[in-house]
């Protein structure tokens, strides 16, 4: 219990860090919550649903809902196989509602160690915008995602995990940009609820150049999941 109180502390005090001041640095405090519905057809393979919510603006203002759909594969206990199609509307600050369709190609290593696991996600990811208000966008939309991950089982019911994601431009860079476009650092708890549905508070801290200037994003975010068995 002593890792959940001390978890939802961060949870509560995080937003406060965020420095007022104007600086040389974009700053801004998410809200990110979702929920996902897993169909196991088969003893390997799976259909995956998705909806994600983000507020920002000190999680005061709608910034961005998706939606997900897609296809897994336990290939064996070490890999893991997916393709998920996404569809993504954000509400832009200058050019209104843009909206996006993405694909994503998903190779997941896996090792478990007692009770910790080590993964290691690779994503490609290709982006093509739809934009409803003509807003100038990037012709280049395709990235490389590779995530590590260490997950620690306390016991049946409860785990924490915490990663590193760095996000690699294909093809061209945008003025600005470095080598590499975005990293992320997560952490989070995860409860199991029962054998088929799990709840997860986690926080992540997103970096990148945006416009020429450094942004540095903060979620605090709040997910549940339900597996359903169609065998």
């Amino acid at each position: 219990m002593k890792h959940i109180v001390c978890l939802l502390s961060l949870l509560t005090i995080l937003p406060a860090t965020l420095s007022a001041q104007e600086d040389a640095v974009e700053r801004d405090a998410y809200f990110w919550g979702y929920y996902e519905f897993v169909f196991e057809f088969h003893k390997d393979w799976s259909i995956d649903f998705k909806n994600q919510v983000r507020l920002n603006e000190n999680a005061t203002r709608f910034d961005y809902t998706a939606v997900d759909l897609g296809l897994s594969h336990k290939t064996t206990r070490w890999l893991r196989l997916s393709a998920t199609y996404r569809y993504n509307l954000k509400n832009d600050l200058e050019s209104g509602w843009l909206s996006r369709h993405q694909f994503r190609g998903n190779i997941l290593f896996r090792h478990r160690f007692d009770d910790l696991l080590i993964d290691n996600r690779n994503r490609f990811q290709s982006g093509v915008e739809d934009v409803f208000g003509g807003a100038d966008v990037s012709s280049n939309n395709f990235f490389y995602r590779n995530r590590t991950r260490l997950k620690y089982d306390f016991s049946a019911r409860w785990s924490v995990y915490a990663y590193f994601e760095a996000y690699f431009r294909l093809g061209p860079v945008e003025q600005d940009e470095g080598y590499i476009y975005r990293t992320r650092f997560g952490a989070g708890a995860d409860y199991t609820i029962n054998s088929r549905e799990s709840i997860r508070l986690f926080v992540v801290q997103d970096e990148q150049v945006r416009g020429g200037r450094p942004s540095q994003r903060y979620f605090v975010g709040f997910g549940y999941s339900r597996t359903f068995e169609l065998e």
